[in-house]
């Protein structure tokens, strides 16, 4: 849904950048991340690139004005980096997929309960 959202507001900065070159980089980049996020293609790249929309100031019309739902995007877009793009991606089915493997650690011989 955050990369529906970007592409749409990539898309109306596209729309109405009227030749201003910071509006029509802020659109491109929205409608680029957007698309990559939404296909799942060098995610977290694609995810680093639209916190890099948060760099364009004094945008009056943002999806992410208010403080609560940039909040949330920031986080989304944060653990995008951090995780990956998921089993059903184009990153994964390029790159393979990354397994997080958690080792058991034996329990200590003192802490037992026998």
């Amino acid at each position: 849904m955050l990369a529906a959202a970007l592409l749409t507001q990539g898309a109306y900065w596209f729309r109405d950048a009227a030749g201003v070159y910071p509006s029509w980089l802020a659109g491109g980049l929205g409608v680029t991340t957007g698309t990559l996020l939404l296909i799942g293609f060098l995610t977290p790249a694609a995810a680093a690139g639209a916190i890099g929309l948060w760099l364009f100031p004094g945008r009056t019309s943002n999806l992410f004005a208010g403080g609560f739902s940039a909040a949330f995007a920031l986080a989304i877009l944060l653990s995008l980096i951090m995780l990956g793009p998921g089993a059903f991606s184009i990153d994964a089915r390029l790159f393979g997929r990354r397994e997080i493997i958690i080792p058991r650690i034996a329990p200590r011989p003192e802490c037992r309960n026998d």
